[in-house]
């Protein structure tokens, strides 16, 4: 048996494969249909179902849509291969076989011609079967089936390029990328300038991230073939993902002076200046490319985002909408859309918008996890719970959904619930320190420091790389009243960070605590001489000195400079007024309380301050009323209830 020839007889031979598969996939019915946006589809004849990435360093949503377009391009006229199958369990990146534009070249020498095959007969009846059998195997996702075919199609041909580059396809789909790439590289390696060969390989070194490799071959192949507009797209797209802006402009510039390259190039290109910031430019050639072809709804997304950029909402939401009314299946459309309404407060609108994209995508969860938040931020907290239970329900070790949930019950003071939750993130992440603080919080809400005590000790023996790690636990030793386990911890954590003024002023509340003054004003002086702008030490010291009916200057001083910092501050505002009272200056105090009163309407020494104002300037009625509402709001200041009772009795 003779192996087929691609050129001399081998001309006809090459094309008898393209034929081939070509007649396989209409008997077998597998028209392929677009999918995604109306620019996917101006880009390609027809969309695969499994994602690919050509660039997965690309970080921001420019980037990403930018390359998930590539690959449309990429796959530009293939209807005439194997449909491609979902992701295989290794995730193996989905790289397209030989487009028509690149068998087209094989035969007509574009790029490097196929290499002639010596004939040892002219029979080739039976490599053809086999592959017909391989290309109908691949129809039906059988790729080991294909994969037998193609290899004794293979022995009939052995030096047959495009053989070799069906079976590496193959061992894509089977997730064996080093098989692929060790059959394509042996592919170049004869035939250094077959493009579609030197494509396949640098898809390949891309899903490797060899981002580097990947674009020395495409840089290559646009020498070869610099009518191949695809291979312009992709390496623009790599040269996206890795922010080297000037070539990525340079390549997109040749496909958008291309015949084929207008409309799409001009899109593309206004993504990269969209990407770079620039989006005066953005605006210029995505409305460029609008103007060529009014029905690219992605167009209309990113004239969106330049928009929301300029900080004008409602013509974003315009150009939101406008996608949305050209494209209904535009997620990415409605997930902005939604978002802008989110801005506004109209969380209704907000969530219709993303119940229609449930009715297109109903297995999407992340649909679900937008409107539980969305209902969560609205504080809706029963229907948000609905809302992540489906997502916790279709996947039950996704940690955000269980992580909303205990928020949820949390905001409805429903403990034991949120609790549960919070451990169940901690059987499936043992070092999730998110679960480990809120169980810390809540604990110390409850009243259960033993708790929380161990919670936060747990985050200290696995992470110790925030002061904030050391606060938390001292927070609850000083909530618990030991006072000597709080100034231990705290001390833990100024050894680590001797710079941090907040550890600084929580070890000053425990000298505090304690009655040692002189060690909470040392610490407190220590801790403004390393922040000179924490309004909340400067407030603490100057409150400390008026309480203590010392140093009024000097706390006059310190509360002014934290008002300057805190201008709205109810607690700053009350310690300025309690300043004056401590003065003498009652009027002027009144003005100062009162306006405290306002802002916290519920603070329980506010009030007891307010009584004690009105109790000097002769207006006991008003005073028992300020006193009473102490009581009221009173919580667990100490030493506030008895005091403030005493001062109503002596009174009536």
């Amino acid at each position: 048996m003779r192996p087929l020839r691609i050129s001399v007889r081998g001309v006809f031979a090459g094309a008898v494969y393209f034929i081939l598969a070509a007649m396989v996939i209409m008997q077998m019915g597998c028209a392929f249909r677009a999918k995604g946006s109306q620019a996917d589809v101006q880009a390609k004849a027809s969309q695969p179902e499994a994602q690919t990435n050509p660039a997965p360093d690309a970080q921001s949503e420019p980037a990403r849509e930018f390359v998930e377009a590539v690959q449309a391009v990429t796959a530009a006229d293939n209807q005439t291969t194997a449909i491609i199958p979902a992701e295989t369990d290794h995730a193996a990146p989905e790289i397209k076989p030989a487009t028509k534009e690149d068998r087209q070249a094989a035969v007509k020498g574009k790029g490097k011609k196929a290499p002639v095959h010596k004939a040892k007969t002219a029979d080739a009846k039976e490599p053809e079967y086999h592959f017909m059998l391989g290309a109908m195997a691949e129809v039906g996702a059988d790729w080991d089936r294909a994969l037998k075919e193609y290899r004794l199609a293979l022995k009939d041909d052995p030096d047959s390029p495009y053989l070799k580059l069906q079976i590496a396809q193959m061992y894509i789909r089977q997730g064996r990328i080093d098989e692929a790439v060790k059959d394509a590289g042996e592919v170049v390696k004869r035939n250094p300038e077959y493009i579609p060969a030197l494509k396949l390989l640098g898809e390949l070194s891309n899903s490797q991230k060899k981002i580097g490799e990947a674009i020395d071959i495409f840089e290559k192949v646009i020498r070869l073939a610099p009518n191949d507009m695809s291979a312009f797209v992709f390496l623009g797209a790599l040269y996206l993902s890795q922010k080297d802006y000037p070539n990525a402009l340079r390549v997109l510039n040749i496909y958008v002076n291309s015949e084929d390259g207008n409309t799409m190039g001009n899109y593309y290109l206004g993504v990269i200046y969209l990407e770079m910031g620039d989006t005066e430019n953005a605006e210029k050639y995505i409305m460029k490319a609008i103007q060529q072809d009014p029905s690219l709804d992605n167009a209309y997304v990113y004239m969106g985002v330049i928009e929301e950029k300029r900080n004008n909402p409602e013509k974003a939401r315009q150009y939101y909408k406008a996608a949305v009314d050209l494209n209904p299946q535009n997620v990415k459309a409605r997930e902005m859309l939604s978002r802008v309404y989110i801005q506004d407060k109209d969380f209704g609108k907000a969530i219709k918008e993303l119940r229609e994209l449930s009715k297109e995508l109903p297995e999407n969860l992340e649909i679900h996890f937008k409107i539980g938040q969305i209902y969560f931020d609205a504080e809706d907290y029963s229907k948000a719970i609905e809302e992540f239970m489906i997502v916790k329900s279709a996947t039950p070790g996704n940690i955000m959904s269980i992580y909303y949930l205990s928020l949820c019950y949390e905001a409805m003071k429903k403990y034991p619930e949120a609790i549960e939750e919070l451990k169940q993130i901690i059987n499936i992440d043992p070092e999730n320190t998110k679960a480990f603080l809120r169980l810390g919080y809540i604990s110390s809400e409850i009243k259960d420091f033993n708790a929380a005590e161990k919670y936060y000790e747990e985050i200290l023996s696995y992470d110790k790389s925030k002061p904030d790690f050391f606060r938390y636990p001292a927070l609850v030793y000083l909530g618990a009243g030991d006072y000597a386990k709080a100034r231990e911890m705290l001390n833990r954590g100024i050894a680590k960070f001797p710079e941090n003024d907040e550890l600084l002023l929580d070890l000053a509340v425990a000298y505090e605590k304690e009655n040692n003054f002189d060690e909470m004003v040392a610490t407190l002086r220590k801790a403004i001489e390393i922040n000179p702008k924490n309004s909340e030490t400067l407030n603490y010291l100057g409150y400390s000195y008026a309480e203590r009916g010392i140093n009024l200057d000097e706390a006059n001083d310190l509360i002014k400079r934290a008002l300057e910092l805190k201008p709205d501050s109810g607690a700053i505002i009350d310690s300025l007024g309690w300043v004056y009272f401590k003065k003498g200056l009652y009027n002027e105090a009144l003005k100062q309380v009162e306006k405290a009163v306002f802002l916290l309407k519920d603070d329980a020494v506010i009030y007891e301050h307010l009584g004690d104002i009105y109790d000097k300037l002769d207006m006991s009625d008003k005073a028992v009323q300020a006193w009473q509402k102490s009581l009221k709001y009173y919580k667990d200041e100490a030493g506030l209830k008895e005091r403030v009772e005493e001062k109503i009795n002596k009174k009536r």
